[in-house]
């Protein structure tokens, strides 16, 4: 229940933000998606814009639900100083003591996962190869600014399936070492083969590979 906590924090912090700047008379845009940021935000996702003709406020909530890269939140801060009338306003919502994995962070945990199952330990390997895969759905799922109702992983694959990011044949797929992954996680014996488990990998990195296409600017 952790992941729906941080989200409804987040909405709750995005809306109060919302209200605030409404009542000092700026005109407030929540969610905005590309088209309506300045083209030099569009690397970035927001929470809300908000414009009073003389302040221009850029509005995001740091916490554990989102994904981004380590270097995301100074590209946006310099972003914004280079252009006059506009500031950055960050707020943090450090209730849950998680953080989501960064774009390298997922790039070695799938490589080490691919070692061990190198070494024939593909039980193993499936537990932090998923770990991997479900990064990668979440990743390329913010890549494209799809906002989720929670990060459960049947949310997560239903929604690729949505938005067409997922062939019928990869869900499918995924669906299935779901429940292998789910019993070795708890203790029951489930058979897992080497090309399954290669193609868990494949996925993971075709995930990320997508999410993080211009990611110098646009990788979260």
């Amino acid at each position: 229940m952790q992941s729906t906590n941080i989200i409804s924090s987040e909405r709750t912090i995005v809306r109060e933000a919302a209200r605030r700047y409404r009542e000092l008379g700026y005109t407030v845009l929540e969610n905005p998606t590309g088209h309506e940021l300045p083209e030099d935000l569009r690397g970035f996702h927001p929470d809300l814009i908000a414009d009073n003709g003389e302040d221009y406020v850029v509005f995001e909530v740091k916490s554990a639900g989102k994904i981004r890269r380590s270097d995301y939140w100074q590209r946006l801060r310099t972003t914004i100083q280079n252009r006059p009338n506009r500031r950055l306003d960050i707020s943090l919502n450090t209730a849950p003591d998680v953080e989501a994995l960064t774009y390298e962070e997922i790039t070695d945990l799938l490589a080490r996962s691919k070692r061990v199952a190198e070494s024939g330990s593909l039980q193993v390997a499936l537990l932090s190869g998923w770990a991997a895969l479900e990064a990668s759905m979440r990743a390329l799922l913010n890549h494209y600014n799809v906002r989720l109702s929670d990060y459960r992983p049947d949310t997560l694959l239903s929604t690729l399936q949505v938005e067409g990011l997922i062939s019928d044949e990869d869900y499918e797929f995924v669906k299935m070492m779901r429940g292998r992954r789910s019993a070795i996680a708890h203790g029951m014996r489930a058979t897992v083969g080497e090309d399954e488990i290669d193609r868990v990998f494949h996925i993971a990195e075709e995930m990320l590979s997508e999410a993080a296409e211009n990611r110098e600017t646009s990788f979260q």
